[in-house]
C-alpha cells in the first residue's frame, strides 16, 4: 500500500517536472504534480482499505464472494 502512494506521488511528480522543463516554469508544475500525486495515492490507499475490510467483513459473516 505504502507503494501505491510513494509511485502516484513520483509519477505526478516526474509529469510536473518534465512540463516545468519544456514550459520553462519550475517550480510551479512539478509542485502541483507533486500534490496531485500525493493525493491519489491517498485516494487509492483509501479505496484499498475499503476493499480489504469489505473482505474481511464478508469472511467473518460466513458470505461468499469478494
Amino acid at each position: 500500500m505504502v507503494a501505491d502512494l510513494v509511485t502516484a506521488t513520483g509519477v505526478w511528480a516526474a509529469i510536473g517536472f518534465g512540463l516545468d522543463r519544456w514550459l520553462g516554469t519550475w517550480p510551479f508544475l512539478f509542485t502541483i504534480g507533486a500534490v496531485v500525486g500525493h493525493a491519489t495515492g491517498i485516494y487509492m490507499l483509501f479505496q484499498r482499505s475499503q476493499r480489504m475490510t469489505e473482505r474481511v467483513r464478508a469472511r467473518m459473516t460466513g458470505r461468499r464472494g469478494a
